[in-house]
């Protein structure tokens, strides 16, 4: 993840962030607090991660921007986000224990 990433400087190096994302909902969960009925545990790893960054003296700015419309960097962004989410759903059933009841 991006803000793991983003841990690893000091902020001599960076302290202002600028995050894009073209995903209105995400934004607002993250942003106004907007009711979320599922991802629990990722929403509060970010918003965990990005309050700890604060903590630290980074400024992270989280920014709408409009999906498909050839931006650059955003098709490429898609496409990673997309084999991730992939790998996250392959993993996660991975983690499923199945138990008989009698």
């Amino acid at each position: 993840m991006v803000l793991d990433y983003i841990e690893s400087f000091s902020k001599e190096q960076i302290n202002t962030l600028t995050l894009f994302s073209d995903s209105q909902t995400a934004l607002g969960i993250l942003t106004l607090n907007w009711k979320s009925d599922s991802y629990h545990q990722t929403i509060n790893e970010i918003k965990g991660k990005i309050k700890n960054l604060n903590e630290h003296g980074f400024l992270i700015n989280l920014n709408w921007t409009p999906g498909h419309a050839n931006i650059k960097g955003n098709d490429e962004a898609d496409s990673l986000a997309k084999e991730a989410a992939k790998e996250a759903e392959t993993l996660a059933v991975d983690d499923i224990v199945f138990t008989k009841q009698d």
